[in-house]
């Protein structure tokens, strides 16, 4: 345990933090006590979760949650908080219909409990999002609502962290930029602060969220496209900047959409684009990246890039814009244009 929490002091630990993972998960094998093993694989879970490699975080998650099953001794926080938190390797690997049957199962627990923090993770982040994977926006506020309660006394900075990203989310699905960034520009100075954006995964969240909110404000307020653009590239510069790959690429799909709706905004000077003759980029970078997204276990915004790659591919557009908006169908989702503004939102002229 002291290996994650040396991972949240940043880079220059990261060392240190992977040393001492290893020598728990030796020391929890040499024990052969299904709780040290547990808390070594519940470890590797988050560590694997912070990294954004949700199939080995996955992996993880389920062989810990199958040895505190077989503990004596009480270990309800831990898988509380396995419970929730694998709801969102379901997410990202877009296992939408999985994540939708889960929450409503663990939410359902989570009321019969009556703990307030059980209550507050089964109606904030992925679990909230499933809402709206639903298209049930009422459903998700309400969510919010119990949300909000169940953390009206806690200053912790993670449950505060996680309940702003779902307030965000909800006002972007409904399609109110202005909302969102209210609420993301009043916490944003002060998270910045805080001592979990030390990780790059919640610097990550953190960048993908005020991406979304810059290009669903381009759906409603075009006249200030330069300036929304030019916040949303620097975000993907900084993301490209973190050290994880699967971020990195992340940060690569982003700037790929960002500087394809740049070029093609009637709303953005000659200058702002880099010169009349600069055109989307090729269609190798976006075929390359798509894949990458796939090998790194990443569906869910694989698909949405293809979407996007699909207006800026006359020859197969039609056949890749289906392809994208079938895998979201397929797995539930009821308006996945809508869902797109949380993963990455759909250029204005194409909307």
């Amino acid at each position: 345990r002291s290996g994650i929490l040396l991972s949240f002091a940043g880079r220059k630990w990261r060392g240190r933090a992977l040393h001492r993972l290893r020598i728990g998960r030796q020391l929890a094998r040499i024990s052969r006590s299904d709780e040290a093993r547990a808390t070594g694989d519940f470890c590797m879970f988050v560590w694997h979760r912070f990294c954004g490699q949700f199939h080995s975080a996955a992996r993880y998650g389920h062989a810990s949650l199958e040895r505190y099953h077989n503990c004596h001794s009480s270990t309800q926080w831990e898988q509380q908080f396995l419970h929730w938190a694998m709801l969102g390797t379901y997410w990202y690997t877009n296992q939408l219909r999985e994540l939708t049957r889960l929450t409503f199962q663990l939410r359902e627990s989570a009321h019969h409990r009556s703990d307030p923090m059980s209550l507050f993770w089964m109606h904030v982040d992925t679990a909230h999002w499933a809402d709206l994977v639903a298209d049930q926006p009422s459903l998700a506020r309400s969510s919010l609502v119990i949300a909000s309660k169940a953390i009206a006394n806690q200053s912790l900075q993670s449950p505060r962290f996680f309940l702003w990203l779902s307030r965000i989310y909800q006002s972007l699905y409904e399609g109110n930029p202005h909302q969102a960034l209210e609420i993301l520009e009043a916490d944003w100075r002060q998270l910045g602060r805080a001592f979990l954006m030390r990780t790059n995964y919640y610097r990550w969240l953190a960048l993908t969220a005020r991406i979304c909110c810059d290009l669903v404000s381009l759906q409603h307020q075009p006249a200030n496209s330069a300036k929304l653009l030019k916040d949303a590239q620097r975000c993907a510069r900084d993301m490209q900047r973190l050290e994880e790959p699967v971020f990195v690429c992340y940060g690569k799909a982003f700037a790929l959409a960002i500087h394809a709706w740049s070029v093609n905004s009637v709303y953005v000077s000659p200058s702002r684009r880099g010169g009349r003759g600069q055109t989307t980029s090729q269609p190798a970078a976006w075929e390359s990246n798509i894949a990458q997204l796939h090998k790194l276990g990443h569906p869910l915004l694989a698909f949405a890039l293809q979407w996007h790659y699909s207006f800026y591919a006359p020859a197969q557009s039609t056949e890749l814009r289906q392809q994208a908006e079938a895998a979201f169908r397929e797995q539930g989702c009821v308006r996945p244009d809508k869902l797109l503004n949380m993963i990455l939102p759909l250029p204005t002229q194409f909307v």
